[in-house]
């Protein structure tokens, strides 16, 4: 489960199998530790995400991999990326300028996907909620 944690992009399938696998054979997960790496990969993405100048592609791995890791069955303390997300929101309008106009409105339906899948209530600080 590490690895496929740690893969880039992040491997679904194998995370899915690992976790059927053990749920099954009722192995123990050692969550302290999956739950770091999931929190510090998901920082990884954001960070990727926040320095990539508005990559769509980059940001559909960075909700890919949110997606994946509410899966886990444990917690996840995902506030520092929780917090870059925040941050690219307030200067996304500096960063996204090399977006075309047809790709805008795209990233911006995306990152508010991403946003609620980080437990992010994006109406109540303001996201451009879109849904084109």
């Amino acid at each position: 489960m590490r690895r496929a944690l740690e893969a880039d992009p992040i491997d679904q399938t194998h995370l899915r199998s690992f976790l059927s696998l053990a749920k099954a054979d009722q192995i123990p997960l050692e969550t302290i530790t999956l739950s770091y790496l999931a929190d510090q990969r998901m920082k990884r993405s954001l960070t990727e995400l926040q320095m990539s100048s508005g990559s769509l592609e980059i940001l559909e791995r960075a909700l890919t991999l949110a997606r994946t890791v509410l899966e886990l069955p444990f917690e996840l303390n995902l506030w520092q990326a929780q917090n870059i997300w925040y941050e690219i929101l307030r200067t996304s309008n500096y960063g996204l300028a090399a977006l075309g106009k047809d790709d805008r409105p795209r990233w911006e339906k995306s990152f508010n996907k991403l946003g609620r899948s980080l437990s992010i209530d994006c109406a109540a600080i303001g996201a451009p909620i879109r849904e084109w």
